[in-house]
């Protein structure tokens, strides 16, 4: 072998091996990255976690914050108002129906007391006052007193009567 050759063939053995060493740098430095990128992703998962561990927490809290006593009072006090507001809308039910009857009532008022008047109007107009007295003085015999018929009758002091015996 030549010196030439063997020169060439340093060369490229030095070439090979810069290459296999650069390979094993390439693949212990993509090893490398890829190990810190899987911690990375470990820590950003393990502080997502804490995060929506903090907010289970936080919503826990919020959730809770009533104790019993507490949530027995709220449900009395929602229920004495929807009872209100049920004896409230009742209320205003029999007010409505009471309105209602009230306003037949004075409709049917009213037509009786026309009807009343129609009918007075009628019996005032079927007197004959004439005929009345014809009948009193000739049929029935009757004729107006006599001055000395008329006794007017004077008011005492007391105006208690006392009975002492039943009447007759």
């Amino acid at each position: 072998m030549r010196i030439e050759e063997r020169h060439a063939g340093t060369e490229h053995m030095q070439y090979q091996a810069r290459a296999v060493n650069h390979a094993n740098i390439d693949s212990a430095t993509s090893v490398e990255i890829e190990r810190r990128r899987r911690k990375a992703k470990q820590k950003q998962r393990e502080r997502q976690e804490a995060r929506i561990e903090r907010q289970v927490i936080i919503y826990r809290r919020r959730a809770g914050i009533y104790s019993v006593g507490q949530m027995a009072a709220m449900i009395t006090c929602c229920v004495a108002f929807l009872a209100a507001a049920i004896f409230f809308v009742h209320i205003e039910a029999n007010m409505k129906q009471a309105d209602q009857q009230v306003t037949a009532l004075r409709q049917e008022y009213e037509a009786l007391h026309k009807n009343n008047d129609i009918l007075e109007a009628e019996i005032v107009a079927g007197i004959d006052i004439n005929e009345i007295y014809r009948v009193a003085t000739e049929e029935l015999g009757m004729n107006y007193p006599q001055k000395s018929q008329i006794i007017v009758y004077q008011k005492t002091e007391s105006e208690h009567v006392r009975q002492y015996e039943e009447i007759p």
